[in-house]
């Protein structure tokens, strides 16, 4: 069953399901994480209603998910602050700016303080417990942190600290990930938008002749 399709009932029903798989004794824990079942069962609801747009509920599945995270794993552990980053998504895509500035700084302080600030998985937060990525292995392919507190400035009409975060989010993924890949390409397109909105040509011409080496490069 799609969300759209879903009733209020039946949405106030899983959001039920959510806190008890997240919150229940029975929840298990193996090596650190939430088992498979557990995790992707709550998870997978949260994800079914951010994609689909319907942010608001996945912002109610996304609370009681983090709560039922930070009870058995704790406020900092990988899979608790994939969630947070999350919520950090969905409240950016509802216009709740500050909220999810907050949430960004939280995740970046933690990887920062568990990995360091120039540990690949800093700069690729996003999705590193919901595909259980650890260290040494391929980093996820969604938004970085800092990519993500790059776009919310600039939505808020903070454009030298949407600027200064665009060239970290930019300079961390081109040492860690490499120039073509796909986040760094990524950031590379919308750092394109973000120069033609600002209205510096120089700019412009500068990223759009990086992208032109990738005939991938988003929005090129």
């Amino acid at each position: 069953m799609e969300p759209e399709r879903y009733s209020n009932k039946a949405s106030e029903a899983l959001l039920v399901v959510a806190s008890a798989i997240s919150t229940s004794s029975k929840c298990k824990v193996e090596d650190g994480f939430l088992s498979d079942e557990s995790y992707h069962i709550s998870l997978h609801l949260c994800l079914r209603y951010k994609y689909r747009g319907y942010f608001r509920k996945a912002e109610e599945m996304y609370q009681v998910v983090l709560a039922g995270h930070e009870k058995l794993l704790g406020t900092d552990h990988p899979d608790t602050l994939g969630v947070v980053h999350n919520m950090a998504v969905v409240l950016g895509k509802q216009g709740q700016y500050n909220k999810a500035l907050e949430l960004y700084e939280r995740v970046l302080a933690g990887r920062e303080k568990a990995l360091g600030a120039d540990h690949p998985n800093t700069f690729a937060v996003a999705s590193i417990g919901w595909e259980r990525k650890t260290i040494g292995s391929r980093p996820p392919s969604t938004l970085s942190t800092v990519h993500g507190m790059a776009i919310i400035f600039k939505l808020q009409r903070r454009y030298n600290k949407a600027q200064e975060w665009y060239e970290r989010a930019l300079d961390g993924t081109e040492k860690v990930l490499g120039a073509g890949y796909p986040e760094t390409l990524l950031i590379i397109g919308n750092m394109v938008i973000f120069f033609d909105a600002m209205g510096q040509p120089n700019k412009i011409r500068e990223f759009r002749e990086r992208a032109s080496r990738y005939p991938n490069t988003p929005y090129m």
